[in-house]
């Protein structure tokens, strides 16, 4: 298969990625476009580009396209406890708020992890839940993970994975979910496995917010080291979007080098400790952040409303709180040391 393209062509297959994907390629980043693209071409089966090229109209044949192009231009690499400030921001204070608001009526919470890749972000998210909610039975929890990639969905759910998946120290004891399994990897527990349903979703062509996807009224949406292939445009586009899916005072949460991505009307930047968090809120809100007001104040929205029982309402008053003040189960949150699977 011809290895060079006119600027022209690569400028049709650049078009293309960006519309289906989302993915953005500088120029000192054409070669990887072009060589990702020919390898597509080449496990369909179609050995000259120019035929490659020309079939980019047709919806069949782009749909196949987009599926391969997924396969060799994404990149799957991540692992448990990712970013370790953010995890313990999660432990400490902005997971154990909002369980202790739900314990006021009922009891549920939801969260989505965008762009999961292998899902081992979304299964931190799920042991951290189960430590922090001894009566977890007890509660709907929602943890909906998604990606474009199929093969990283497939991996997801077979959830086995090599120590090197483990190499973040970890926030919480996770032994009890490990169980070894061939080649020295260990495989997930089926009660973490079966608190997420991991689903193929495409942040740029699919719908959302959408009941028939399960991307809707999320309490936390986790989008991380995606936001930054995107284009500037497609970023902003997907950033919105996912605003839309929140809750009011709901979370977004972004890798730190996709900061300047979420920084975009109906969002509040909020710095804790050391983790930049995106809350979904309005300008009102955001003055009263600047007015150091923040830390005690009223959540009128009928979201929140919606999860404080009648008998303790008062259409007279307003319903205040102050966040991040202290965790669920004081007792049940020490720093813990990390667990190492090899000592299994």
């Amino acid at each position: 298969m011809k290895s060079s393209f006119s600027s022209e062509e690569l400028m049709k297959i650049s078009r293309f990625v960006n519309e289906h994907i989302g993915f953005s390629y500088a120029s000192d980043r054409m070669s990887d476009l072009s060589r990702g693209y020919i390898s597509a071409c080449q496990d369909l089966g179609e050995q000259s580009p120019v035929s490659c090229l020309k079939m980019l109209d047709d919806p069949a044949f782009s749909r196949r396209l987009e599926e391969m192009l997924v396969k060799k231009l994404t990149i799957g690499e991540t692992y448990f406890f990712r970013d370790r400030n953010l995890f313990s921001q999660l432990r400490d204070e902005l997971l154990p708020d909002l369980i202790r608001m739900r314990r006021l009526g009922r009891k549920y919470l939801r969260i989505w992890s965008a762009a999961c890749s292998t899902g081992e972000e979304a299964y931190s998210i799920a042991i951290l839940l189960r430590y922090l909610i001894p009566d977890i039975s007890d509660w709907e929890i929602t943890i909906l993970a998604t990606d474009i990639n199929p093969g990283s969905l497939h991996a997801a759910e077979r959830g086995v994975f090599s120590k090197w998946s483990f190499r973040e120290q970890s926030p919480v004891p996770y032994d009890n979910y490990l169980s070894p399994a061939p080649d020295g990897r260990f495989q997930i527990s089926e009660d973490i496995r079966k608190m997420i349903r991991f689903s193929k979703l495409n942040l740029i062509t699919d719908n959302y917010p959408s009941d028939l996807t399960g991307t809707t009224t999320m309490d936390i949406i986790l989008c991380r080291n995606v936001l930054m292939y995107f284009s500037s445009d497609m970023a902003a586009l997907v950033v919105d979007r996912l605003n839309t899916v929140l809750i009011d005072k709901g979370w977004l949460i972004v890798s730190p080098q996709e900061i300047s991505y979420a920084q975009r009307p109906g969002f509040i930047q909020m710095k804790r400790s050391s983790v930049f968090l995106f809350l979904k809120g309005d300008s009102n809100e955001e003055k009263a952040i600047k007015a150091n007001t923040f830390s005690e104040y009223s959540l009128k929205s009928d979201k929140f409303q919606e999860i404080i029982p009648d008998e303790m309402r008062d259409e007279e008053q307003e319903i205040t709180l102050k966040p991040f003040l202290s965790p669920v189960y004081p007792e049940q949150i020490p720093v813990l040391p990390y667990i190492s699977p090899s000592a299994l």
